[in-house]
């Protein structure tokens, strides 16, 4: 079912947000604006109202009992996975997997598919406006099995240059994955200086050993 805020072709921001309840609510007397959702995300009236259902008619552990509510908790959670198959129109409803948060998707990703089929020389590709959790798994198997990093710039509209993908060092001034600032090009505001002052309890040796 195509959404009414996308149903004539047109992306309407402004109905969007009405699906939130929170960004209703004023911020110092403004409308709230809320980016942080590589943290956390805000949540939709559709999906609140169906935990809200979900934890006052049907709660039980799923896939662990045989009376009324557990069945009833199992059938909603397993209906639920073939809606996803149908949304993104995977082939078997096997292959939708649910997990924690997008974190542990990424590292289960990483741990299993990555681990299996990474070799040696092999490139993973990543941009530099990834954050920090889609960083760290693919440096495990740069380390343990001897991958190649390649980073694709951002211009200043937000795509990613494919074609001007880059080694670490090279084309894109201070870029430095090991830093929390990995779009410090684009973003020189958010620039860590190199006398910057390390957090408590990190040396200054220990800084420029992760550096390289």
């Amino acid at each position: 079912m195509t959404h009414p805020a996308v149903a004539d072709g047109k992306y309407d921001i402004d109905r969007i947000r009405t699906d939130f309840p929170i960004l209703s609510a004023n911020v110092y007397g403004k409308p709230l604006v809320y980016l942080d959702n590589a943290a956390s995300a805000q949540k939709p009236r559709d999906m609140l109202d169906r935990s809200y259902k979900g934890y006052t008619t049907e709660y039980a552990n799923v896939h662990r009992g045989l009376h009324f509510l557990a069945n009833a908790a199992t059938e909603a959670y397993e209906g639920s996975r073939d809606k996803v198959q149908s949304f993104l129109n995977a082939p078997r409803r096997a292959e939708i997997i649910f997990t924690r948060n997008a974190t542990e998707a990424i590292n289960l990703v990483a741990a299993t598919f990555g681990r299996m089929r990474i070799q040696p020389g092999d490139e993973i590709v990543l941009s530099i406006m990834e954050h920090h959790s889609n960083i760290v798994p693919w440096h495990f198997l740069r380390e343990r099995h001897g991958a190649v990093i390649k980073w694709a710039p951002v211009d200043d509209d937000g795509n990613f240059l494919i074609d001007d993908v880059f080694l670490w060092g090279e084309g894109v001034r201070d870029f430095d994955p090991y830093r929390m600032d990995p779009s410090a090009e684009l973003y020189p505001d958010f620039f860590v200086p190199d006398d910057a002052v390390p957090p408590p309890g990190v040396t200054l040796d220990a800084v420029g050993a992760a550096r390289g």
